[in-house]
């Protein structure tokens, strides 16, 4: 896709906000450029994220959310307040050639989230 002023906004507001969903994209950049119509976003991130220039995460039990760290990572999402974040598990890397190695399936990607409460949520619950 080549870069245009409606990519540039898209991608400087991924770069901007944390995990965001297509709306949070949307509002971030309608406020910048308030012409943009909201299928002109979705078709962009869509596009993007199928060139492989951004991630398109589908999170259980919530919105999609796209990210732009490429590097194999995975996710943890908040039950409460929905906020996505990284995070780094060491223990799963080479996983695909030890399942390969043990059981002769080749694994050709996958992404794991892990759901429970962030520590802003777990500090409220307990005030």
């Amino acid at each position: 896709m080549k870069n245009t002023i409606q990519k540039t906004a898209i991608m400087n507001a991924l770069m901007a906000l944390d995990h965001p969903t297509a709306d949070e994209v949307y509002e971030c950049v309608h406020n910048e450029f308030p012409s943009i119509s909201k299928a002109t976003v979705y078709r962009i991130l869509n596009r993007i994220s199928e060139e492989g220039e951004i991630l398109h995460l589908q999170i259980p039990d919530g919105a999609d959310r796209f990210d732009t760290t490429l590097c194999a990572h995975h996710h943890l999402k908040c039950n409460k307040c929905g906020k996505v974040c990284d995070v780094d598990v060491p223990e799963l890397d080479g996983i695909e050639k030890r399942i390969k190695e043990e059981n002769g399936f080749s694994i050709g990607g996958y992404r794991l989230v892990f759901s429970g409460l962030c520590s802003d949520c777990i500090f409220k619950k307990s005030d």
